[in-house]
Parts: C-alpha cells; sequence; structure tokens
C-alpha cells in the first residue's frame, strides 16, 4: 500500500488550484514484473512518445504505457531511458537536421545532449507507465507530473517552500523538456518545469498557455500542505485583482 492516498491528494489539488487536467503519476519500469504489477494498463497500438502518454492520462482516465519498442522515434526513447542512448543519439544528428532542426550543426546539437543527460534517465528501462493520480493504478509512482498555467505553478511551489524554505532553480536545455522535467525530476529528485517544447505541446496537448511542471510526490504532498496552510491565512488562487487593498 501506498502511504500516499492519491485520491484525497487529487481531490486536494483541484479544491486548491483548479486544473483542467488530471496530475499524472509516472513510473519508469525496468522489468516486467513491475509492468505486469500495475492494473488496467493500455499498451500504445501504434508509436507514440511518453509526452503523449503524461497528455493521454492527463486528459482522460486512463493508465497508459509506452515500451521501447514502441517510441515514434529512437532519439525520444533514448531519452526516455527505454531505447540505447548509443553513439547516434549522443552525436546530435537527429536535432542537427531536418525536420527536427533545433540547433545550427551537429556540435551544438551534441552539447544539448550532454546537457540533457542530467534529465535522461539511465537506458535500462523497459516502458514508461503514465496515470491519473486520482486512479491510483500506479501505487509508488516515481514523479507526479501536473499541466498548469503559470499562476498555479507558482502557487503549487509557493505552497513547498512556504516551511521548509528553499530556493528552487531550473534547467532549461530547449527542445526535448522531459528532461526538463519529469526525468529531471526522477534523476534528481527536485523540481522540474518545462516552458513546453514542440513535442510536449504537439503531441502531449500542453495548452499555449500553460507549463509543465513536475514533482517527486513527498515534494507534492509537502506542497499541496503549503498551499492548504496558505489558504488559512487568506492566500488563496486564483489571486483576486487588486486583493492586496482589501481590508478585512
Amino acid at each position: 500500500m501506498s502511504k500516499y492516498d492519491w485520491k484525497r491528494l487529487n481531490e486536494r489539488l483541484i479544491h486548491f488550484l483548479r486544473p483542467v487536467q488530471n496530475a499524472v503519476a509516472i513510473k519508469f519500469i525496468r522489468h516486467e514484473d513491475e509492468l505486469a504489477a500495475i492494473p488496467n494498463i493500455r499498451f500504445f497500438s501504434k508509436p507514440g512518445m511518453v509526452c503523449q502518454a503524461i497528455g493521454i492520462s492527463g486528459h482522460y482516465d486512463v493508465t497508459a504505457a509506452i515500451r521501447g519498442k514502441d517510441f515514434a522515434m529512437p532519439y525520444c526513447g533514448a531519452c526516455n531511458g527505454c531505447r540505447p542512448q548509443d553513439e547516434t543519439w549522443q552525436s546530435g544528428v537527429t536535432l542537427a537536421n531536418h525536420p527536427f532542426k533545433w540547433f545550427r550543426d551537429e556540435q551544438a546539437s551534441a552539447a544539448h545532449i550532454v546537457a540533457m543527460k542530467e534529465g535522461c534517465p539511465s537506458d535500462d528501462h523497459i516502458a514508461v507507465v503514465t496515470s491519473p493520480i486520482g486512479k491510483a493504478d500506479i501505487v509508488e509512482p516515481d514523479v507526479v507530473c501536473l499541466q498548469l498555467i503559470p499562476g498555479a505553478a507558482f502557487h503549487l511551489l509557493s505552497g513547498l517552500i512556504e516551511k521548509d524554505y528553499r530556493k528552487i532553480e531550473f534547467p532549461f536545455i530547449g527542445e526535448s523538456s522531459c528532461a526538463d522535467t519529469w526525468g529531471y525530476t526522477y534523476n534528481t529528485g527536485k523540481p522540474g518545469i518545462s516552458l513546453g517544447c514542440r513535442g510536449d505541446r504537439s503531441a502531449g496537448a500542453l495548452a499555449s498557455n500553460e507549463v509543465r511542471l513536475s514533482l517527486i510526490p513527498a515534494d507534492f504532498a509537502t506542497a499541496l500542505d503549503g498551499v492548504d496552510r496558505l489558504a488559512k491565512d487568506d492566500i488563496t488562487y486564483p489571486y483576486y485583482p487588486n486583493s492586496i487593498l482589501l481590508d478585512f
């Protein structure tokens, strides 16, 4: 049994932050028995990506799994630890050539891969599973991923630091924001945030006015506790215009 009541945490999230999509639990899978232990899984019948699985779980009440063989591109599979991080991936060739020419040349793209490695899980995983937290199919997720407008992300992170303060800093590696969010959080345990790369906006259904935020489960629960305390002191989200001028 999980030490977290995921359904209750989901209810608190909805109450305090009013997200329009489900928060998503993410589990990185190394062994087949781990995969078999998760109920209600739907496997990709066509090539896809992890951001696409997150988007599906976020918008629908679906637990989705993407295995190494299911990735639309070897590049995305390598970024998420499910395909070999081989010489081709490390060379930067994918993002230095049409139709994904994000960098001027392979030298710049290879430097991007080096920067990404902090947020790329090791390539000994066989699958990534995503599920709405309220469904509780993933009992012990590695990461909780949220799709929020910036104000809601600000408020949740403010709840995280309201008691045990710490300065939170985020990387920006460019396209492939999996390495800034769920992969980064999985590897480091730190909060991750993405302004939204092209892949996440097209495949992951991240809206143009939203950001992607990722937290380990402990930080997610702590952040909601902090948001609860803020509400008790009349700091609630969304922020009322000119609220600083109100006199109660």
